[in-house]
């Protein structure tokens, strides 16, 4: 037979004796009254929720929201694939790409020949100078781009089908408009060089004028035939002596150059580089010198190893001067402005006049329509 009260005595309840339990909640609770009336009554500190805390609990749930439907991309506007700018880049460079190969040819390529004209180099045409591309690919969704011309229009007809891969729906990729006249706007690409059917034309807006125009052209080629055969009639000196006289002239160029107070080392042509830092040196005989483009400063060299000082500096065409200073007084200047596109020949000798029936050196050069120097003459 079991005996609960021994058992009861080896394990007592861990439950708390109701009166005992009772008598030490009491005992807390006079210690608790009795440090409070020694803090001179002080409560317990209590929150209370006023404006400040309902706008912080606004504006996190606002925040909240913003990155729940960034998240979800129901928020904003949604962002271009790299499918659609890679489909938008290719049909643009096959526009350009057609563009040149008219400016060559005088027409596009036919519906049958299609755009692999531009990537081959089997093309028998009169004026073909390509190939245009490298070669023909896909769209980014693996259809081919759809080209078509009548041999009629002005411009054929170029596109890329789009994501939903049907011809003729709201998502066609089309070329940006004019690109097909670019060519024939910037002819820098050409490197000056003009198609057979351009050479030897006169353009002119009437009759009258073209015939002087005419008259004139070939004065002008009379003139230089008959310079070619005095040229070729006078005694040339040897190889040597042509080398000896040129080396001296440069020499003495030289030394004029570095007779002056200032005088800049760098061009300040360079096309497509608008906004970007480029690097600008002169040498000056003076102790120090200012760099300006259209006359606003741009402060000190940033390296200063005399003669020369640098400058590191954001392009943009217009002129570029530079004033050198000796003592804190100007001793000189020296300029140069933004070449254009080529428009003529030059020829610059080291001197005012030339020696009749001698053979001297003269440097021919490459000039726009306001007679600045090309940086590539």
């Amino acid at each position: 037979m079991v005996d609960y009260a021994e058992l009861r005595r080896k394990f007592p309840s861990k439950k708390p004796n109701g009166a005992a339990h009772r008598a030490k909640i009491e005992a807390v609770r006079r210690e608790f009254a009795r440090k409070r009336a020694e803090m001179g009554g002080v409560n317990a500190p209590t929150f209370k929720k006023g404006f400040v805390f309902y706008t912080v609990v606004v504006i996190g749930l606002l925040m909240l929201g913003s990155l729940v439907l960034s998240a979800t991309g129901r928020g904003g506007r949604a962002p271009i694939s790299k499918a659609l700018l890679q489909a938008h880049k290719s049909v643009d460079a096959l526009a350009v790409a057609l563009g040149r190969y008219r400016y060559h040819v005088g027409t596009y390529p036919t519906t049958a020949e299609g755009l692999a004209f531009l990537a081959s180099d089997k093309v028998r045409k009169r004026g073909w100078n390509g190939p245009y591309i490298r070669r023909v690919v896909k769209d980014p969704w693996g259809q081919d781009y759809v080209y078509a011309w009548d041999g009629a229009s002005e411009t054929p007809v170029l596109y890329s089908k789009g994501p939903d891969r049907g011809a003729g729906t709201a998502d066609d990729i089309l070329p940006a408009a004019g690109l097909f006249e670019e060519p024939f706007r910037d002819t820098g690409w050409t490197r000056e060089w003009m198609p057979y059917r351009y050479r030897g034309y006169v353009l002119a807006p009437d009759k009258e004028t073209k015939a002087a125009l005419e008259k004139q052209v070939g004065e002008l080629r009379r003139a230089a035939a008959a310079a070619d055969d005095a040229r070729h009639r006078l005694v040339r000196p040897d190889d040597a002596t042509l080398i000896q006289r040129a080396c001296r002239q440069r020499e003495a160029l030289r030394a004029q150059e570095q007779a002056r107070a200032v005088r800049l080392l760098t061009d300040w042509t360079h096309p497509g580089r608008e906004g970007q830092r480029v690097t600008v040196v002169c040498e000056t005989r003076g102790d120090g010198a200012l760099l300006y483009v259209d006359n606003e400063p741009l402060g000190a060299a940033n390296v200063t190893n005399l003669p020369r000082l640098a400058w590191n500096v954001p392009y943009r065409p217009g002129e570029l001067k530079v004033i050198a200073y000796a003592e804190g007084s100007p001793i000189g200047e020296a300029s140069v402005r933004t070449a254009q596109k080529a428009a003529a020949l030059t020829f610059a000798a080291d001197r005012p006049a030339l020696t009749d029936g001698a053979c001297e050196l003269v440097d021919v050069l490459l000039v726009d329509e306001a007679g600045v120097r090309r940086p590539d003459s």
